[in-house]
C-alpha cells in the first residue's frame, strides 16, 4: 500500500479521488454538529481551529521557525512576520460557518492508494470548520463541489468556496514553517518540499491579500 510523500506526488486522477473522499466526508456533517463546542453532546468534542490551545504558543514558534529558516532558504524573516499578523484574521474566519468534520492535516503523507482507491489516515488533528481548509487544488474545487452536492451535502456558492479556499491556504504555511523548522516529524527533504510548495500557493494566491480584502 503506496503512501505519497511531497516528493512522491500524487497524480491529478489521484487528487480527485481524494477530494471526492473529503467531500463525502464533508458532505456527513452539516446540520448535526452543535453551534458550539460542548463535551456532553454529540460531536461536541470536535473543536474549531482557533480552539485549539496550541495557539498560544503558535505566534512565538512561527518567528522562531522563521529565523531558523531564514539564512538556510529562500524564504525572508519578513515573510514570516507578514503572515504571523493575518493570524487573528485567520481565526475569525474559521469560526464562520458552515462548519463540518475536517480531516485538519490533508497532506500528501496522510493518504493512500490501494486497488486503485484513495483514502486518508491519521486522525490525530480531526476539527470542525469550514471544508475550505481541507481542500488543496484550485482546479478540483468543482469536483469538489459536485461530489459534495452529490452525497447529500450543501451546494456551496462557487466565488465564497474560491475566496474561503485562498483564505485557508495560509494555514499550511504555518503547519509547513513549523514542521521544517522543529525537525523530527518528517524527512527534512519532504518537510522543505512541503513549505517551499506553501509559499509558492500563498504567493500565486495572493493569500493575503485576500484575507486583507475580507477584513
Amino acid at each position: 500500500m503506496p503512501v505519497p510523500d511531497a516528493l512522491h506526488p500524487l497524480s491529478t486522477d489521484q487528487m480527485a479521488q481524494l477530494v471526492e473522499v473529503l467531500a463525502a466526508l464533508h458532505a456527513t456533517f452539516p446540520g448535526r454538529l452543535p453551534q458550539k463546542a460542548s463535551g456532553g453532546r454529540q460531536f461536541g468534542w470536535l473543536m474549531a481551529p482557533p480552539g485549539d490551545p496550541s495557539n498560544l504558543i503558535a505566534p512565538t514558534v512561527m518567528r522562531m521557525s522563521a529565523r531558523r529558516l531564514a539564512d538556510s532558504t529562500s524564504i525572508p524573516r519578513a515573510a514570516g512576520r507578514l503572515h504571523l499578523r493575518e493570524l487573528p484574521g485567520c481565526a475569525r474566519r474559521d469560526r464562520q460557518g458552515p462548519h463540518t468534520v475536517l480531516r485538519g492535516d490533508s497532506q500528501p503523507g496522510n493518504t493512500y492508494i490501494r486497488d486503485g482507491n484513495a483514502g486518508l489516515l491519521d486522525w490525530q488533528v480531526v476539527r470542525r470548520g469550514h471544508s475550505s481548509r481541507d481542500l488543496a487544488l484550485r482546479d478540483l474545487l468543482d469536483t469538489y463541489r459536485s461530489a459534495q452536492a452529490g452525497q447529500g451535502g450543501p451546494d456551496l456558492d462557487r466565488d465564497e468556496l474560491w475566496t474561503r479556499y485562498r483564505h485557508a491556504v495560509v494555514h499550511p504555511w504555518f503547519s509547513g514553517l513549523g514542521t521544517a523548522s522543529l525537525g523530527g516529524m518528517q524527512d527534512d527533504g519532504i518537510a522543505m518540499e512541503g513549505l517551499l510548495r506553501a509559499v509558492t500557493a500563498l504567493e500565486e494566491l495572493d493569500t493575503v491579500g485576500a484575507l486583507r480584502h475580507a477584513r
